[in-house]
């Protein structure tokens, strides 16, 4: 039976997270916004962002050691220190951030440009270790599937399983010294398009490494 419900204050609310008597919300284009949820007949709005101070779509929760990480879609994944809306700290991803898991010791994000691997340090910072990238998928005809990587869970702490829209793959983590498996990796660059039509060339050269 429905006991009690809140019904002002949000945007899109897409996900929930709940700690002791705290529920941490992804409000979509709302941001993050905290619950206290002592009375469920009556929950109330304690703290939260709005689309004014916001940044990306709150898309996904997950609780690690009482701070709230959030896919926070084109933003890439925040971070949040307990009960404290204002001290968003913002990691980038791939393209879109969607969603969140826990897995051993690390956070996996999936985004619509692959997973994205954080090792989490003793003060809740992430670190970027390693990512699974779209653009490295195809079909045997070497014609690039369409993957929106759209969901993920942790099997164990070293599998991963995410939903792909025509499939479900399973990552494992692995020391990269033995993936076999390397990354494109490349600086930040500018290209200049002519300002009258026409189009640039840009060429990329293996470097051996």
């Amino acid at each position: 039976v429905l006991v009690g419900s809140l019904q002002d204050g949000f945007t899109d609310a897409f996900a929930i997270a709940v700690s002791g008597q705290t529920a941490y919300v992804a409000d979509g284009a709302g941001g993050m916004k905290i619950v206290d949820i002592t009375d469920d007949t009556a929950p109330t709005i304690t703290a939260g962002e709005s689309i004014e101070t916001t940044t990306g779509t709150s898309e996904d929760v997950l609780l690690v050691d009482q701070r709230a990480y959030v896919a926070a879609g084109g933003a890439g994944l925040a971070k949040y220190e307990p009960g404290n809306v204002a001290s968003r700290v913002v990691y980038d991803t791939s393209i879109c951030a969607t969603k969140l898991t826990r897995v051993g010791d690390y956070i996996a994000s999936v985004d619509i440009g692959g997973v994205n691997i954080f090792g989490v340090e003793p003060g809740g910072a992430l670190t970027p270790v390693a990512s699974e990238s779209a653009f490295r998928r195809y079909r045997g005809t070497n014609d690039y599937s369409i993957r929106l990587w759209l969901g993920i869970d942790a099997w164990g702490d070293d599998r991963i399983v995410v939903a792909n829209w025509d499939s479900v793959d399973v990552c494992e983590l692995v020391d990269p010294a033995i993936a076999g498996q390397p990354d494109i990796t490349a600086s930040s660059q500018r290209i200049r398009l002519p300002f009258d039509g026409g189009g640039t060339t840009v060429r990329l050269a293996n470097q051996g490494t």
